[in-house]
């Protein structure tokens, strides 16, 4: 699982990942993936108060994540035409009066082809970046809702088991 934790007096929330161990009160007991502890405390369980947990999620694997790519191929895109535009049409260069312009400014219709270019550029930056999205593998969670956690104990073969269920 990952959580989102905001310690008492912190002012930004830090990330972890890692695996439920126990609950005990208002606390839930994480062996993280990654401790961030000192040496000495490597090995015991990372105690989170529950009120500190901001959000859950739960691993769903590794997939492609073609509309992600898509996402960001478009706004490349986009970027990259709107970038093109503030070069070749700066504020002083669009629509000037007359006897005040050059050959080199931009009118209106130049400006809309341009934006025309922009939209044809994040369009194919879409496209591009949902080709490359369904080749490149991320890893997947789902966020679960804070009020629909469920802890659960009872006892196994030797000891005791801890149960988490999130209701959907």
């Amino acid at each position: 699982m990952r959580f989102r934790e905001l310690p008492n007096g912190a002012l930004k929330e830090r990330e972890r990942k890692g695996t439920i161990l126990s609950r005990s009160g208002d606390t839930l007991f994480v062996r993280l993936d990654a401790d961030p502890r000192p040496p000495e405390s490597i090995g015991s369980p990372y105690a989170v108060p529950l009120d500190a947990v901001r959000t859950i999620a739960v691993y769903r694997g590794r997939g492609p994540q073609p509309l992600k790519g898509a996402m960001y191929g478009g706004l490349g895109g986009v970027g990259i035409g709107l970038t093109v535009l503030s070069i070749l049409c700066g504020e002083e260069d669009v629509q000037p009066g007359p006897d005040e312009g050059d050959k080199n400014t931009c009118t209106l219709s130049d400006i809309g082809g341009i934006l025309l270019f922009t939209a044809m550029l994040g369009a194919a930056g879409a496209v591009g970046g949902l080709i490359v999205g369904m080749f490149v593998w991320d890893e997947r969670w789902e966020p679960v809702p804070t009020e629909r956690w469920r802890f659960g104990m009872r006892p196994i073969d030797g000891g005791l088991g801890v149960r988490l269920s999130f209701a959907f």
